[in-house]
């Protein structure tokens, strides 16, 4: 038996996918994301304003709502709810 190793997708590979539906590569695999639904929207908006809030009363960053991508490490891109950047000390 021949067993044949498949490469894990990067970066590269996501940059290339197809603008006009939304995908993810996760631990270097291609997946379609759904569109989020209506519940999940009221959900992560309520979320994102109390997150905003705290992040900017505390001083520590920028909290980011979508469209934004994300990557963990090379070989895991993903488009978050809602990202937080933290604020680099001076």
């Amino acid at each position: 038996m021949v067993e044949t190793k498949l490469d894990k997708l990067t970066s590269e590979d996501y940059l290339n996918t197809s603008d006009d539906e939304r995908w993810e590569i996760l631990d270097g695999e291609l997946f379609m994301a759904p569109a989020p639904n209506t519940a999940h929207q009221a959900i992560t908006g309520n979320l994102y304003w109390h997150l905003r809030a705290l992040v900017q009363e505390k001083g520590l960053g920028r909290v980011l709502s979508p469209p934004s991508t994300s990557f963990s490490q090379p070989t895991t891109w993903s488009s978050p709810t809602s990202l937080l950047t933290r604020r680099c000390p001076a």
